[in-house]
């Protein structure tokens, strides 16, 4: 059961970061190009990219909380 629980939860932590890569590289550039059109005094179309970064982020905390939950009841 141990053993399980520590791969469980490093699996866990593993997604965390996988997510918190993809927010980086894929969402984040599209949030900060769109703020710039928009402080430039542009207009910008609507961006469902905020919605991305809100769910990729639940995720990411469910699987740190998870994580954490597994790591420590395996210590």
């Amino acid at each position: 059961r141990r053993s399980s629980d520590l791969r469980a939860g490093w699996r866990l932590a593993g997604l965390a970061v996988l997510v918190l890569i993809i927010q980086l590289v894929a969402v984040r550039p599209r949030l900060t190009r769109r703020s710039d059109r928009i402080l430039a005094g542009q207009d910008a179309p609507r961006s469902s990219s905020h919605y991305s970064y809100v769910a990729l982020e639940i995720v990411k905390v469910a699987a740190l909380v998870a994580a954490g939950t597994l790591l420590l009841a395996a210590a």
